[in-house]
This record gives C-alpha cells, structure tokens and sequence, in this order.
C-alpha cells in the first residue's frame, strides 16, 4: 500500500533528525502555525518546512477538523485529547501519512496524491481520508480511562519503551496500554471508519481487498491465523505490512455483520471499565476468546467467497495463456514489443531484489535487464519504452524523491552486466510513457501537493510542464495515443468518482488548458486505461461488477464494453498491433502475466463483497 504506515516511533526520530539537519544546514527554515478552537483550548498546530505550503492550510485544517468532529462524536470524548502536532512534509512522490502517541500525539501528512496502482485504496478527498484515518489511530492509542490517567500523572509523561532498560516497555505500557496491540488490530478499525465516515468510500468496501479473499479460496490457499499474521504473514507474502489493513479490515467487517457495530465500539473503546489488553478486552465484550472468533470469521470467508466464485462462474471465465510458471509478485504494467516478440515489466517478488525482466513471448524466456533501486510496492516502478531508439526508461527512488534510469535493450537478451545509458536524479516523475511519433516521454511530476504533466524531449535534457492540475486532484494512469495528438489518464474526484479524461497535445502545446471527460463512473474505477493500436478505443480495468475485468471504451461515444469474465481480477490490459491482448491475472502471491484473445462479451455477474453485507445488516454504521 504504498497506503499509509502506522504504528511506528521512528517517524518521530525522522522529525528530529531532518529538523536538525535543516537547522544546521542553516539553509531552511521551519514554518509554524497554531489555531485556538472556539473554547480558547489548543486546537491544532501544523510544521511545515516551506512558505510555500501555507496557501493550503485551510484546507488541511478543515479536513482535520471534521474528523476531529466525527470522532469525538462517535466516542463520546467528553475531554479532548491531547493536541497533535501534524507535520507537512513533501518527502516522497506518493502520498502517505502516519501517527503515533509517544512520546507525544503527533500526525505525519505527506503532501503527494495517493499512489493508485492497482486501485488498491479507493478514497474520498485525500486529506479527509487521511485524517479519517490516522486520527482513528489517534483515539485508538491516546484515549485514557482513569488507570491511565493516574499512570500517566505518576509518570509526569507517557513512557517511551528503552531498550537499552527493559523495566521501561513495563511503564510505557501501563501508560498507553493500547499502543501495544498487533497492527491488524489498529489499521481494521481505521479503515472501517475512513470507509464510513466518507460515506462508503474506502477499503471497507474496496473490490481489491474482496478479490485478495477470493483468490485465497479459489485456490484452496491457507488463511493467516491472528498469530501467524504477525509472523509469516509479514514476510512471506508479496504484500508485506499491508497484510495488517488486509486482515484487519476483514475481521472488523465480519465482527460489525455478526455482533453490531456497538459492540465493535465497545471492543476498541478505552473506558474506565475496559481490560488494558486488546485480546481480555475482546472475550469480555464478545464472550469468548480472539482465536476462536477469528477461526469463525474464517468459516465464513470461505463459505462468502465459494458464493461469489459460483456466481461468477455461471458464465464462461476468459481462456488465458500465462507467459511465466509463477507469479511475480509485485508487478508494472507490461510493455509489450511486437517488432521483436518481448515484453518488458518490474517485477518485486520475496526473495530476490527488485528488477526488470524480458519475456520472449514465444518461448516464455526470460532475462534481467537491471535492478531496481527503491521498488514500491504493488507496481515496483514506471516504464517506458523508446522504440526507435531501443531505451527502456524506469523510475528509481520510488519511496521517495524518483529518479529515472534508461537503459539500451537492443535486439539480444542481455544480462544485468550491461552498463546504463543514462540516469537522471531527482525528477519527481511518475506514470511515465513514451511518444514514438513525436519521440518525446511524457510523466507526472508532483511537487507540494500539485501534479503536473510534464514533456521530455529526446535527450531528457528538456523538461517543458504542460499542465498544473489543481490543488488536491490526484491524477493517475497516463498514456499516449499512437500517433501522438492526445494524452489519456485518470482523474480521481473528491467524492471517490473516476473519471477518464483526454488532453490534445496540440492545444495544450498553444496554451489551451482544456480536457474532454470521456467517461465518469461514480462509484467505481477506471484503472490503467491503454490506447488500442488503432488509437480509437482504449482498454483498461474497472470493478464495475465488483471484480476486475477489462473493458474497452470506445473514444468516438464513450461505450464500454466487457473483455474478460475471471474469478480473480485482470490488470494493465495492452492491446498490441497483431491484435493480442496481454495483461496481468492476479493471485494471491500477485500478478502473472497472461495473453488471450481479444473480444467483447455480453453477460457476467456482480459479486457480493462483505462489507456490503455488513452495511445491509447494520445500516447505522452509514451515519458516521
């Protein structure tokens, strides 16, 4: 994911160490800014390391605010928590956030839009689904009863755990008791909550994590069991962490389906009658043990899932040939070349480093063509492809500031020893795709919360911005048609709509800052959408049924049509000029490449998704 990271104390020791060294660089300053609320009683307060950042404030403090609100209405915090300090970064090229209690309350907002791989984490307006969510993590953690009152004021602070003295762990514990539960416990309620409290938009009813369960049961995988999780669970699995939102996520929507949300409030509230440890808590609100209750959500996973698969599969499931014997975990979109029979992609799976490989379509051969520094998780990096040329592009860097490499690929395999063509720190650049007509790379750059489309030229010497989108619209998926007249990506809107949108190049080039919306769907997505070769239609993935199947659209009306009916989920459709259709089958050990023929179809079913049963059973939990 590269989704939001929680639960970690190093976030403050970063703080600490980039305010020292900006203050001994003496090159930077840090910005403060403070507001009261209506009683006089601290309110908010905000660091950020740029003026520049200033102009948004507002808005942050609104966002943060309204869930400060919604919170203390859902809780019942009759005395308001001790005031976080919210530190605005712009440190990485994907957005993020992060909190933690100790030593003091503090909310870490990365300014970036939110990386859309995959349609991981469906969202409403960027900064109320963050606050939504860390403030949740917040109240989780930081919320008293009287023991921890008294501890606390023994103490004289909440006790940061020493390693280097043992006995502290005991004391900081007895100070923030909830601070030590797994992380599955901490990140299921927060997306619960960021899913309702934004109206039903966010993972709780997310169609990837739907389709994650669905791939475990239809390939008769093992469950993690609440201790395996935090063990194998963590290490072995493509996903890494991101397991935690996975499981957690899942067993918060059955508890709500089975038991209510009430008593799920009563589970994770911190009063003056509930037990210090998260699992004596769990058997006194719901009577009997976690492991019991979370082998019966298993029970039922498996039964849910077997209904969704039978429905999917009262219609015939797409023929497909896989191009690899295994999965490749983390996974680009691939590249296919057509001239010469190969494909390219990023591939990150458990065990090795992060690289890029060649695919002989005929023969499934493959090759490295480099490593990858600094994979991100789900796409591992951006490419691009030079025909004329032969230069493969890829970002570096991704979990911070990118970089772009390019590589001379040839017509022969080559090994990882070859040396690089060229290399490009620091350009911030995302999504990137190469214009073989005008020969030219097109990406998106972030920088300070703003996304723009930018141009390079042939040599990568030359980067022109074409276009600033407002701030807060994130903006995903970028592609190019063949003969070079117009760009086409992903908007996401405020209200978690999608919308794909075209940019003539030409208009854009005589300052004509206009787009055409060729197709909106409110309540769900329009993912790595492709020009087809004939430039008159373009392909992609949307949940629309629930699952992810390809869909074309066609650029003359706007129509979609079905491509693909699967019990998983297919991603990063490519359409090549002999007229096959690649793209990547997901599994839970990640995605596979896989080509298969090229037609539209009429009929397939929807799928139920659990949080919607739970919604159905319990719909107050709407009202957050």
């Amino acid at each position: 994911m590269t989704r939001v990271i929680f639960g970690r104390c190093s976030l403050l020791c970063l703080l600490f160490l980039f305010a020292s060294h900006i203050w001994a660089s003496n090159q930077f300053r840090l910005y403060q800014y403070e507001q009261k609320d209506s009683l006089g009683n601290p309110g908010v307060r905000l660091i950020f390391y740029t003026p520049n950042l200033s102009q948004y404030i507002p808005h942050i403090i609104r966002q943060y605010e309204q869930s400060v609100a919604m919170h203390t209405e859902l809780w019942k915090l009759h005395n308001p928590l001790e005031e976080p300090c919210i530190w605005l970064t712009d440190m990485e090229d994907d957005g993020n956030g992060g909190a933690a209690p100790l030593p003091a309350n503090f909310i870490g907002v990365g300014m970036a839009p939110v990386n859309q791989s995959y349609y991981i984490n469906p969202s409403v307006e960027r900064y109320a689904h963050l606050f939504r969510h860390e403030y949740t993590h917040i109240v989780m953690t930081d919320r008293p009863n009287a023991a921890d009152s008294r501890y606390r004021s023994f103490f004289g602070a909440k006790v940061v755990a020493d390693a280097s003295n043992p006995i502290t762990s005991l004391w900081s514990y007895l100070t923030t008791p909830r601070w030590y539960a797994p992380r599955w416990y901490h990140e299921g309620i927060a997306c619960f909550l960021e899913t309702w409290m934004s109206g039903g938009v966010g993972r709780a009813l997310g169609g990837y994590d739907e389709m994650y369960f669905r791939s475990l049961v239809a390939d008769s995988a093992r469950l993690s069991t609440v201790v395996g999780l935090e063990s194998e669970g963590t290490t072995k699995d493509f996903q890494l962490g991101t397991n935690a939102y996975l499981y957690g996520l899942r067993f918060v929507n059955y508890l709500v389906l089975i038991y209510g949300p009430d008593k799920v409030l009563d589970f994770y509230n911190r009063t003056d009658d509930s037990k210090k440890f998260f699992a004596s808590q769990f058997r006194k609100v719901f009577g009997k043990s976690l492991t019991d209750t979370w082998n019966e959500w298993q029970i039922y996973e498996r039964e849910h899932q077997h209904r969704n698969l039978a429905a999917i599969r009262k219609y015939p499931e797409t023929t497909m040939q896989p191009l690899t014997n295994k999965p490749y975990g983390s996974a680009s979109p691939l590249i296919v070349d057509d001239s010469l029979g190969v494909a390219y992609v990023a591939v990150n799976y458990p065990g090795y480093f992060a690289h890029i490989e060649r695919i002989h379509l005929a023969t499934g051969e493959r090759k490295k063509i480099s490593k990858i520094d600094g994979p991100m998780l789900y796409q591992t990096a951006y490419i691009a492809l030079d025909r004329k040329r032969q230069r493969l592009f890829w970002t570096e860097r991704n979990s911070a500031w990118r970089g772009l490499k390019w590589k001379s690929v040839g017509e022969s395999l080559l090994t990882d020893d070859k040396p690089l063509s060229g290399k490009k720190k620091y350009q911030r650049v995302s999504n990137i795709v190469y214009d073989n007509s005008r020969d030219c790379l097109y990406g998106l750059l972030s920088h300070e919360g703003v996304t723009n489309i930018v141009r390079y030229d042939a040599s990568l010497e030359k980067q022109n911005v074409l276009y600033t989108f407002k701030f807060g619209v994130s903006v995903s998926d970028l592609d190019v048609s063949p003969d070079g007249n117009t760009l086409s990506m992903t908007i996401s809107g405020v209200r978690g709509e999608q919308s794909l949108v075209l940019f003539n190049v030409d208009d854009l080039d005589n300052a004509n800052y206009t787009y055409r919306t060729l197709k909106t769907l409110d309540d769900s997505n329009l993912t790595q959408f492709r020009f087809t070769p004939d430039g008159k239609s373009l392909v992609g993935t949307s949940y629309y049924t629930g699952v992810a199947n390809l869909w074309s659209i066609d650029i003359e009306d706007g129509e979609m049509h079905l491509l693909s009916n699967v019990s998983s989920g297919l991603f990063a459709p490519v359409v090549t000029s002999s007229g096959q259709l690649y793209a990547h089958k997901f599994s839970h050990e990640g995605f596979t490449p896989v080509r298969m023929e090229y037609r539209e179809l009429k009929d397939c079913n929807s799928v139920d998704f659990l949080g919607q049963e739970a919604y159905k059973s319990h719909p107050e939990i709407a009202s957050y």
